[in-house]
């Protein structure tokens, strides 16, 4: 791994670890995994994220979680589905989390992470300030 650092800037580095642990010597890096889809949705709004992974070997095995918003963190993730999407709702006005867990072929594995925020799509801004009056609330 030095060698690669010194001669290629450590292009390589990720694929020498997996090598070496495949045989046994230290950890497979984790898998890079990210949630795309909406950041915000309407008290009644429905929304599809999809998990990308950059870094692994497929096929992969996806597993989504959800809890809702909770700053005293007494709130936990439930399973909600599998496969490489996941579509659901807004539930009354309750901001929530979305995680992914994702496991490739060779036996590792990531988790991707995204908040989703709810309800602040329903009120228009109020017009002091507002640089377009036609759609604000008095």
């Amino acid at each position: 791994m030095a060698a690669d650092n010194n001669n290629n800037g450590g292009a390589n580095e990720e694929f020498i670890q997996n090598a070496f642990a495949a045989r046994g010597v230290g950890n497979f890096t984790p898998l890079q995994a990210t949630i795309n889809g909406p950041s915000n949705l309407n008290v009644s709004g429905n929304g599809t994220w999809s998990a990308n992974v950059s870094n692994g070997d497929g096929p992969y095995n996806y597993t989504w979680y959800r809890r809702a918003k909770s700053f005293d963190g007494s709130t936990y993730y439930y399973q909600v589905g599998t496969g490489d999407s996941y579509s659901g709702s807004a539930s009354g006005s309750t901001d929530f989390d979305l995680r992914v867990d994702v496991d490739d072929s060779n036996g590792r594995s990531g988790i991707g992470f995204r908040s989703i925020i709810v309800g602040q799509l329903d009120t228009p801004p109020p017009c002091e300030g507002n640089p377009t009056p036609i759609i604000c609330v008095e």
